[in-house]
């Protein structure tokens, strides 16, 4: 529980800067991604897509990182679980935001296609970050009662 303060300033920190450089590159990663699964995407500028009649904008909580920033403090001091969790995260947004697209093409609500499966996949990052905490080895051992030593 120490630590939710510093998750709450990670996620501030993040949104307090624009990300220009990974919004960028998030968006032509999206449109290369959906033109490989062949739907008419174009880009409309540094940080902007469209699918027919669906402008998009890639804004900071579409590259995750704030769920990035937000999830160092429970990952640290592991560099290596950093990392890989940043590496793991990259992934699994582009799959996230490219399958909403997908579905948003094929006529899907955006309500369902990006914000249900954005919480879907919060809650499984979460669950990652969860599993990758260090565990606290305790004694299975009941603490016995010493007379005399109260």
């Amino acid at each position: 529980m120490r630590k939710v303060p510093l998750v709450v300033l990670g996620v501030l920190f993040a949104h307090s800067l624009q990300w220009h450089a990974l919004r960028a590159w998030t968006c032509g990663a999206c449109v290369a991604l959906c033109a490989l699964l062949g739907l008419p995407v174009s880009r409309l500028g540094d940080v902007s897509l469209a699918l027919p009649g669906h402008p998009i904008t890639i804004g900071i909580s579409c590259t995750m990182i704030d769920v990035f920033c937000g999830a160092v403090p429970l990952l640290w001091p592991s560099g290596r679980r950093l990392l890989a969790f940043f590496g793991g995260l990259l992934v699994l947004n582009l799959v996230r935001l490219v399958g909403g697209f997908w579905l948003l093409y094929r006529g899907v609500a955006w309500e369902l296609c990006h914000e249900v499966v954005a919480g879907v996949v919060f809650f499984l990052v979460l669950e990652w970050v969860v599993r990758w905490q260090p565990r606290v080895h305790t004694s299975s051992r009941p603490l016995e009662y010493a007379p005399g030593h109260d």
